[in-house]
C-alpha cells in the first residue's frame, strides 16, 4: 500500500494593502474544522500538525475541505478580495502534488484555471496565488452556466485535492 503523508504546519492570508493577516491558523488551539475523511484518506491534527494520510486507495478526485473558523472552532467568513492568496507551509512524503481551492459561501470553487504545488519531504513554504482565478469552471456543484464568479468576499473553506488529475 501507498501512503502518501500530507503535513500542513500554518495557513496565512495577507491583506497586501495593509500587510495584515486576514487569517491564520497555525493549529495550535487543538481546533481542525475539516469536511469528514473521504475514503481512502484520514485527517488528524497531531501537535500543532494538520496531517492527511492516505492509503493509496482514493479516487483521482478525492476532496478534503478545511473550513475557516474562530479560534474556537465556530464557522466563519473570510474577506480575501484585497488579495486572493494563501501561504501554506508544508510538506509531503512521496513527494505528492497538493491543488487547493478557494469555495465561497454558496459552493463556487475556484476550479476554473486549478492552483497546485509540488510538496517535498522537508517543509517549505508555498504561495497560491488566486489573482484573476476566481472563477467556477462548472464541474459539479452549484455552477451550472460556467463561468461562475467565486465571491472573494465571503469565502467560507478550502478544497484540498492530493494528487489530483491534470
Amino acid at each position: 500500500m501507498r501512503y502518501i503523508i500530507f503535513l500542513l504546519s500554518s495557513f496565512y492570508i495577507l491583506s497586501l494593502q495593509s500587510q495584515n493577516i486576514i487569517y491564520s491558523d497555525d493549529f495550535d488551539n487543538g481546533v481542525l474544522s475539516v469536511g469528514g475523511d473521504p475514503i481512502g484518506y484520514t485527517q488528524v491534527l497531531d501537535d500543532t500538525i494538520y496531517q492527511i494520510n492516505g492509503n493509496g486507495t482514493a479516487g483521482p478526485w478525492t476532496a478534503m475541505s478545511y473550513n475557516f473558523h474562530n479560534g474556537s472552532g465556530t464557522p466563519t467568513l473570510i474577506d480575501a478580495s484585497d488579495s486572493p492568496k494563501i501561504y501554506i507551509r508544508a510538506k509531503g512524503s512521496n513527494n505528492p502534488s497538493l491543488r487547493i481551492d478557494f469555495q465561497d459561501n454558496i459552493g463556487f470553487v475556484t476550479n476554473q484555471s486549478p492552483i497546485e504545488v509540488s510538496l517535498t519531504n522537508n517543509y517549505e513554504i508555498y504561495t497560491l496565488d488566486y489573482t484573476g482565478n476566481l472563477l467556477d469552471g462548472g464541474y459539479g456543484g452549484p455552477c451550472t452556466n460556467a463561468p461562475c464568479p467565486v465571491d472573494a468576499t465571503k469565502i467560507q473553506s478550502l478544497i484540498l485535492f492530493v494528487n489530483a488529475p491534470n
